[in-house]
């Protein structure tokens, strides 16, 4: 898989547009389709990379933060957006877990304090939902560049998934049509779409602060130059007026305080510069439909059940997020004596 984020970017805009690609993690050699070589001047078949030292020895395309192809592919994105859903392919029959493997897998992935994960229900195909979300930041810290971020939710809890879900559903082929008769758990996008904004706007926001400090001693070294320019100034038009009869003397101070004026006005406007600012301009919002094994269980204390339900997400080979049945929170469950819940929720029952 491709490490840098803006030559990802490219190859998978290339094979959205047709292009035949075999990537490694610094590089990718593509086969452009004739469309493409045309709107961005490169021949048919190009190497591109992202590593100065790569470019070099191997004569490959350096495509970094702003070359023009890579300004152009974000353009045409940006235009005309990438919207829609798809489906991932179901594994073999043979391959999906058993019911006795998946209870296994639940009671060793899913810690419930004082509680027993037990089923004798087996489990359903079910197709669901995870959101791919992607981005064009703009920053602007004396000079300004654009960056992309892409981010994954579930789709139903709009937690951010793990790095191996989202390499497998990118390693397989996607499909516009699902497989007869298998159902669709259904998505909450408001929440999915709200988390997923709320991921990308926190990286953002981590970016920039990180851009800030990179520029620091960039602010501080023209804040030096121009109080060294200021004070010479200043130091020049004092000698002046010490020298000056008295007549000159009123012009002279009303110079030096329209230059300290300047000096204030200059110094802000500095500051202003190494500020960072920065814009969001969705440009994907897909809706991935992931094979996944739903299965209602009981989680037991005691003679106590508490009924609840898990999906195995085949693809990733994990289980769907899971919140707290009663405050929807990310955390630890806990069986207690009147419900199932987070420790918040349990304490509260009991008190």
């Amino acid at each position: 898989m491709i490490r840098d984020p803006a030559l990802r970017f490219w190859v998978e805009y290339a094979e959205a547009e047709g292009a035949l690609c075999e990537a490694e993690a610094e590089t990718a050699e593509l086969i452009l389709p004739s469309a493409m070589q045309r709107a961005f001047g490169l021949p048919e078949t190009v190497t591109v990379t992202s590593d100065p030292d790569v470019a070099e020895e191997d004569g490959a395309l350096l495509l970094s933060i702003g070359h023009p192809a890579l300004d152009a592919a974000a353009a045409r994105v940006l235009a005309r957006g990438d919207i829609g859903r798809a489906f991932l392919p179901w594994p073999p029959p043979s391959s999906r877990a058993s019911r006795e493997t998946l209870v296994a897998n639940a009671r060793t992935a899913i810690g419930i304090d004082h509680g027993r994960i037990d089923t004798e229900r087996d489990p359903v195909p079910v197709y669901y939902p995870l959101l791919r979300v992607g981005a064009l930041v703009t920053y602007t810290l004396d000079d300004r560049f654009q960056e992309c971020e892409d981010v994954w939710v579930d789709g139903c809890t709009g937690h951010v998934v793990s790095r191996g879900i989202v390499n497998a559903a990118r390693s397989h082929p996607v499909s516009a049509q699902r497989e007869a008769d298998v159902p669709l758990v259904p998505p909450d996008l408001p929440r999915a779409v709200g988390a997923a904004h709320a991921a990308i706007d926190e990286r953002a926001a981590r970016r920039a602060l990180a851009l800030e400090r990179q520029a620091h001693l960039g602010l501080r070294d023209e804040q030096q130059r121009a109080e060294s320019y200021y004070d010479e100034v200043l130091a020049t038009l004092e000698q002046r007026r010490a020298a000056a009869p008295p007549e000159r003397r009123p012009l002279l101070e009303a110079r030096k305080e329209a230059t300290e004026l300047e000096r204030r006005r200059r110094l802000r406007e500095i500051a202003a510069k190494f500020e960072s600012s920065r814009t969001i301009a969705p440009y994907r919002l897909n809706l991935l439909f992931a094979p996944a094994l739903a299965f209602a269980v009981d989680v037991r204390r005691g003679e106590r059940r508490y009924p609840f339900k898990l999906h195995w997400l085949v693809t990733g080979g994990c289980f769907a997020p899971l919140r707290c049945p009663n405050c929807d929170a990310f955390e630890p469950l806990v069986a207690g004596r009147m419900q199932l819940g987070c420790r918040r929720c349990a304490a509260s029952s009991q008190g």
